[in-house]
């Protein structure tokens, strides 16, 4: 099992919500930059139709968690939901807390 817990933001380029979004991923990812046992990631879903579609990513920005101890759908091919749709600058402390 992974030592290391995911989080994935699932944009498509294509999505106004998802470039607004794309800083405010950046930041947050960048106060966990020395935390070795968090990685942040993005996948863009226009050029993996396939495998968003396979996963249910239903809506842009879709965020994901994967291998957080204890939570059992975190360690699913579909990961644990963390947030779906639009996003506001102001709520980026909400993904930190």
């Amino acid at each position: 099992a992974s030592r290391v817990t995911w989080v994935i933001d699932f944009y498509a380029d294509w999505c106004p919500h998802c470039q607004n979004f794309a800083p405010v991923w950046e930041e947050v990812a960048g106060i966990f930059d020395s935390d070795h046992r968090l990685v942040f990631g993005a996948l863009d879903c226009a050029m993996y139709d396939d495998f968003c579609v396979d996963i249910d990513i239903g809506s842009f920005p879709t965020l994901r968690a994967f291998h957080i101890p204890g939570v059992h759908k975190s360690y699913t091919k579909r990961g644990a939901d963390i947030h779906e749709g639009e996003y506001k600058a102001y709520e980026k402390m909400e993904l930190v807390d």
